[in-house]
């Protein structure tokens, strides 16, 4: 060690061991001389209590909205006016349950133009193709029926999707 630190170190030690004697005489003075009995005669009247124990009702009043620590959102693919639902609060589902269905009158009578048109087209196209065959029309007219009844039985398949979601 360094002679600076030592003599640091050693005067420390001086002042703690000189704090430790002077402390307690310093704290004496400070309290004052102490009264005995004898010498004075007067009496401190003091007040005393008796304490039982109780017990302490912390009651609260406040407004507030209470929220469930888990919760589910459920949308419907499609709007519409609910018709009747299938489940109970609270109750306990599959994957793929039915949970409500969806008035779908107006699919229901688009399907059934759809399926109407497209046997109109069928027709039409089972027609072309026989003229076809006897090269009354061209291939192009004979297409164009082909296209339109392929189209139906597409919008057909659209409609039966869309139905399904209600």
């Amino acid at each position: 060690m360094n002679k600076v630190l030592k003599t640091v170190i050693y005067i420390a030690i001086a002042i703690i061991i000189v704090g430790l004697i002077l402390y307690p005489k310093l704290k004496s003075e400070e309290h004052g001389p102490e009264i005995t009995p004898q010498q004075g005669s007067t009496v401190l009247p003091v007040e005393a209590k008796i304490i039982k124990p109780q017990r302490i009702e912390n009651i609260i009043k406040i407004t507030g909205a209470i929220l469930a620590n888990e919760s589910v959102a459920l949308k419907s693919e499609i709007s519409g006016k609910v018709e009747r639902i299938y489940f109970q609060e609270g109750q306990r589902i599959k994957k793929g349950d039915l949970l409500l269905s969806i008035n779908d009158d107006e699919i229901v009578a688009q399907l059934e133009r759809l399926k109407y048109t497209q046997k109109l087209n069928e027709d039409i196209e089972y027609r072309q193709r026989q003229l076809l065959e006897k090269e009354a029309i061209s291939r192009e007219e004979y297409e164009i029926a082909l296209t339109t009844l392929n189209t139906t039985q597409s919008d057909i398949k659209e409609t039966e999707a869309r139905l399904e979601k209600h």
